[in-house]
C-alpha cells in the first residue's frame, strides 16, 4: 500500500488503521515514509476473501491531523475488495455464489456479531450472530446460513433483527460462514461472508489477550556561529485488547514544550468495546461537527456510543490553557514607560504596566446525538 500527501505542511507521521470487512477493531500500524511517499506491507495472513477496511490519518508539524476518507474515516472508512484465489490447496466446499460481481446484488448493512472475523474461539463457544436490523426490506423466509458449505438453516433461529445459530463443537482450524438472503422484491441481496477459527484446545485469558508497545527517542543539535539548539523528544505508545475490548495509550515529550506557549506534548488514552463504545482521556482530536470543532485538539475526555442507529458524542476539555506569552518569552505584563507619573499626595512614582501577552483558558463543552431513523432501501 503506497499514499503520497500533497500538502504545505509536513507530515511527521501517518498512521493506518485497517481490518477486515464487517469486524469490530482496527489494527493500527505505521507506514513507513520513503522518499515523498508512504508505504504499508499488509501480511499476507490478513489478506482474505471478506476484503478490509482502512483508513490513513496523517499527523502534520503544525499539531493537526488530516484523515482520508474525510468527515469520520472510522466510521466510513475505504473498503478493499479482494477476489478469490487462482488456485487453492483447500476448499470450504460450494462458494461460487458469493464470488459473482458485486453489481448483481444489492447492497445492504449486515453486522456481524459474533464471532468476529479472523477471530479465534474456543472448541464448544461456537455462537454465531448476524444482525439484519437495518435492511427492513429483506425477506426473512430467504434467509440461508451455510458453515463451511453445509445450510444450516433449518438449525438456526431467525427473527427480532438477528440471525443466531448454535452449531456445537466445531473441528479446530478455520471456519467459513456464508449468509444468503433476498429483498421483499425478490432482489438478491451481496451475500455475507467470513472466516474465524476454532482453536486446538483450551484456552486461557493470556491466549486471549494481545499486547504490544513501542518505546524511542531522537536527538539533534544544531549550531550557527556561537549558538547552539537542542532538540531531544521521547515517544511511546502501547496497546492491549482482547476481542470485544482493549486500551491504548502513547504520550509524546520534548523539549520544545514551554509554559509561555500552548502544551507541545501529548498524553492520550482510548478505552473501547468493539466498535460501539470509545471513552478518550488525555490529548485526542474529536470531529463533531465543523462548525463546532472538527479535529481540533482537546485536552480532556471524549465519549463515542454507536450503535448504528443510534449515535452520541460527548467532548468537555480545555482547547488552550493559559498563557503569559509574547512570542515565545514572558510578555504577560509589559511596563509602559511613557506613562510613568509620580503620585501628588506621596510623591512616589507610579508605574502602569500593560497586559498585551495573556491568552485565556478556552474550555469547551460539547454533545451532539443523532440517529438514522429513515434508512435508504
Amino acid at each position: 500500500m503506497i499514499a503520497a500527501l500533497f500538502s504545505d505542511v509536513r507530515a511527521i507521521e501517518a498512521k493506518l488503521f485497517i481490518r477486515e470487512t464487517n469486524s469490530l477493531n482496527f489494527t493500527e500500524e505505521e507506514l513507513n515514509f520513503s522518499g515523498s511517499t508512504w508505504t504499508f506491507t499488509i501480511p499476507t495472513h490478513r489478506i482474505t476473501q471478506a476484503g478490509l477496511e482502512y483508513a490513513i490519518i496523517f499527523r502534520l508539524d503544525d499539531g493537526s491531523t488530516l484523515a482520508f476518507p474525510r468527515g469520520d474515516p472510522l466510521k466510513n472508512p475505504y473498503n478493499l475488495v479482494i477476489g478469490p484465489p487462482r488456485k487453492s490447496d483447500r476448499s470450504f466446499g460450494r462458494r461460487e455464489s458469493f464470488f459473482i460481481d458485486g453489481a448483481d446484488f444489492e447492497k445492504k448493512d449486515f453486522l456481524v456479531l459474533s464471532p468476529e472475523p479472523g477471530s479465534i474461539i474456543i472448541p464448544g463457544d461456537e455462537v454465531i450472530a448476524v444482525s439484519f436490523f437495518n435492511i427492513p426490506d429483506i425477506d426473512t423466509t430467504s434467509i440461508k446460513i451455510k458453515l463451511d458449505g453445509v445450510d444450516f438453516t433449518s438449525l438456526a433461529s431467525i427473527g427480532g433483527g438477528i440471525i443466531s445459530l448454535i452449531p456445537g463443537e466445531l473441528n479446530p482450524g478455520p471456519h467459513s460462514i456464508i449468509v444468503e438472503s433476498k429483498t421483499k422484491y425478490n432482489e438478491q441481496i451481496r451475500p455475507l461472508t467470513w472466516i474465524f477459527n476454532t482453536a486446538a484446545g483450551e484456552m486461557s485469558v493470556l491466549d486471549a489477550i494481545n499486547y504490544n508497545g513501542k518505546f524511542d527517542g531522537r536527538l539533534s543539535s544544531q549550531a550557527s556561529e556561537s549558538q547552539v539548539i537542542n532538540y531531544s523528544e521521547v515517544n511511546g505508545k502501547f496497546n492491549v485488547d482482547i476481542n470485544w475490548a482493549g486500551l491504548k495509550g502513547s504520550v509524546r515529550l520534548n523539549t520544545r514544550d514551554n509554559p509561555y506557549l500552548q502544551p507541545l506534548n501529548r498524553f492520550s488514552g482510548n478505552l473501547f468495546f468493539g466498535k460501539y463504545l470509545n471513552i478518550y482521556t488525555g490529548d485526542y482530536y474529536p470531529s463533531i461537527s465543523p462548525f463546532l470543532i472538527d479535529g481540533r485538539r482537546v485536552r480532556g475526555m471524549g465519549i463515542d456510543i454507536d450503535l448504528k442507529w443510534v449515535k452520541l458524542q460527548s467532548v468537555s476539555g480545555e482547547l488552550n490553557r493559559p498563557v503569559q506569552r509574547k512570542f515565545g518569552i514572558d510578555g504577560g505584563l509589559v511596563l509602559m514607560k511613557n506613562q510613568t507619573a509620580v503620585d501628588s499626595a506621596t510623591g512616589n512614582p507610579v508605574f502602569y504596566l500593560e497586559r498585551s501577552g495573556y491568552t485565556f483558558t478556552r474550555n469547551i463543552t460539547a454533545m451532539r446525538l443523532s440517529s438514522e431513523a429513515f434508512l435508504s432501501i
